[in-house]
């Protein structure tokens, strides 16, 4: 999943915040790193003076090449940054932002402030005001749970967000032919996708819809340049070390290896979404396509986006639009308020979408490429997981600490520290990203049982904050400490309930497409008795886990509040998009995880943490 920021005509015109950095200075190559996947409340980072793009090639450049023409004259850019802000449930109203001061080149940079959807249902209709972040379909699930037979539109304000995220609500909106009602502007992937899968469209008078950009995008830009997809996410790395981003230790292979295996992911739901709705993925695309590639990136361009009349939206397979403003869509006030190019679409009929083959990557002299460093976790040879060392326990006076993995002898190791000292104890202070359930179980019972409080060193992790964390009479989290919650056994469980499968089913499933590995050497009644002896495990660690949420008062959603809402049955995971989630302390509460407190400055969680660790925030409504 990822917001469609890749491009710096559209990051820093964006329109996911209208405008979010100065357009002048933008260079179109910007994509974030997936290996430290934004939280929903991270700040976009500012665009750097670009350098002259290569020569387009003509080879990899797409065989669509329509020539448009614009706008005669460029609509003036906004003063302010629109915020979407309702003020009921019905009305929302866009403040702007205080003027803003240049830095001294003159660059005017305007900070990111998060603005995630509200979303209700009041009587037929849904609305749906703010940004789509990564668990807003959870949000609009709670919404319409119990009212779908009602509802019968949305009405939406949106700058737009993650695409994972729309696709999923696009596709609930398309199977329940709901009516989509633009109020004031739909950009980004709320235009892919939600406005697009509306059974009738309604753009209210004066509001905007505009894309720029998808998931496929980054290949039509690297066409555009003539350049490879490695070579346009090394430039990347470049601009991001040049302007200071702290890239946690990657080098500039592992960064481009690793934007290319996430963006290589994320490209591969849309093309089924589109086809489904009927799209023709040239709609997202276009300012990119060779007709316009050279005005669109141009440094003289101001424009954010761009959108179409009416007429031309059907060309791209978007019916029933109307507009219920004065005159034609778009319409000139539209224009001055959010820049937008408003291209002609020449012919009557758009071709099939044609996305470029990447260019071949170039062969690096011999000695340029550096030995990538080892995975510890992983064998020299065979490169099969290998379990970390394990967790060291000891007793400091009345502390028993506890730092790294939690192995299968843990909790036995456990006992033995604090046998005969177990009245002395009144803390535990733990530092474990990762472990075995039922170790750490029988370890969080012990620490509910004695009334233990628990100090998060610096990290707690999967099994440690379902278990441990959770089970402590006070939990005090240290400055820059971060817990966070990914694995518990009720997700296969939620699989295959919602797949109409059995948990033996399901692994069949998952061996045959891969995503389950076992040992190639079975045979068939060697894999049947994997199958078994995994289902019945899996089975008794659910049996234990709710034993232990009976016995300390927790609510399951927190252990598996990342799984909530998934269509299992789309094959829709959502592990790929994060390493972990966590909650504000006032959510927690709502989960049953009382008596937090946060050692740090400011409030938990701390951003630039979860950052690092990959931790999603998520909000309990």
């Amino acid at each position: 999943m990822k917001t469609i920021l890749s491009n710096a005509a559209l990051v820093s015109c964006a329109l996911t915040l209208l405008l979010a950095v100065a357009c002048t200075q933008a260079d179109p190559t910007v994509t974030p790193a997936p290996s430290v996947t934004p939280v929903p409340i991270s700040t976009p980072q500012p665009i750097a003076t670009p350098t002259e793009p290569p020569t387009p090639s003509p080879t990899t450049s797409p065989t669509f090449t329509p020539t448009p023409t614009l706008t005669p004259t460029p609509p003036p850019k906004p003063t302010a940054k629109p915020t979407a802000t309702p003020t009921s449930t019905t009305e929302p109203t866009v403040t702007p932002s205080p003027e803003p001061t240049p830095d001294q080149d003159g660059i005017i940079w305007y900070d990111y402030d998060p603005n995630p959807a509200t979303i209700t249902v009041e009587g037929a209709t849904i609305s749906f005001v703010g940004d789509i972040e990564s668990q807003t379909y959870r949000d609009f699930l709670y919404a319409v749970r119990g009212k779908e037979n009602q509802i019968t539109a949305i009405r939406i304000n949106s700058p737009g967000g993650n695409t994972d995220e729309g696709m999923l609500i696009g596709e609930w909106i398309f199977d329940h032919e709901i009516d989509v009602i633009v109020d004031e502007f739909c950009f980004s992937s709320c235009a892919n996708y939600i406005f697009t899968a509306g059974k009738n469209k309604i753009i209210e008078k004066d509001a905007m819809v505009g894309w720029h950009g998808s998931e496929q995008q980054d290949l039509f830009i690297a066409a555009g340049y003539g350049i490879t997809l490695e070579e346009l996410y090394g430039r990347d790395y470049d601009e991001l070390k040049e302007w200071g981003e702290t890239l946690y230790g990657e080098t500039k292979e592992e960064f481009v290896r690793n934007v290319m295996e996430a963006d290589m992911y994320d490209r591969a739901d849309e093309p089924e979404f589109l086809d489904k709705i009927g799209v023709n993925l040239y709609l997202m695309v276009y300012g990119m396509l060779p007709g316009q590639f050279d005005y669109y990136f141009s440094d003289d361009t101001h424009f954010g986006g761009w959108t179409f009349t009416i007429e031309d939206m059907a060309k791209f397979g978007v019916h029933n639009v109307t507009y219920d403003g004065e005159g034609q869509y778009p319409s000139e006030k539209a224009l001055e308020t959010i820049p937008v190019a408003v291209f002609d679409v020449p012919m009557a009929t758009i071709p099939p979408a044609v996305i470029p083959t990447p260019l071949p990557t170039p062969t690096p002299p011999p000695g340029s490429t550096p030995t990538p460093t080892p995975d510890p976790d992983l064998d020299a040879e065979t490169g099969t997981w290998v379990e970390p060392p394990p967790a060291e326990i000891t007793v400091e006076g009345d502390t028993v600490v506890i730092d790294g993995y939690i192995d299968f002898d843990a909790h036995s190791r456990f006992r033995s520290a604090v046998r005969g000292k177990e009245d002395q104890i009144t803390t535990l202070k733990i530092t474990s990203d990762d472990g075995i359930i039922d170790p750490a179980t029988f370890i969080g019972l012990w620490i509910h049982e004695n009334e233990i409080e628990v100090i998060v060193d610096e990290s707690c992790l999967y099994v440690c904050a379902n278990y441990i964390f959770t089970a402590g009479k006070n939990k005090v989290i240290e400055g820059s400490a971060i817990v966070a919650w990914l694995q518990s056994p009720q997700w296969e469980q939620y699989d295959a309930r919602s797949s109409g499968l059995t948990i033996e089913e399901t692994m069949r499933r998952d061996i045959d497409n891969g995503s389950l590995e076992i040992d190639p050497i079975l045979d068939e009644q060697g894999r049947e008795d994997y199958i078994r002896e995994m289902a019945a495990y899996v089975r008794e660690a659910i049996e234990l886990e709710r034993q232990f949420l009976d016995t300390t008062g927790i609510s399951e959603d927190a252990l598996i509040y990342g799984y909530l809402g998934v269509d299992w049955g789309a094959g829709y995971h959502p592990a790929h998009l994060f390493l972990g989630w966590t909650f504000s302390i006032e959510d927690m509460a709502k989960l049953g995880i009382e008596n937090v407190t946060y050692n740090g400055s400011g409030t938990y969680p701390d951003r630039r943490a979860a950052q690092l660790r990959q931790v999603e925030i998520f909000r309990v409504p």
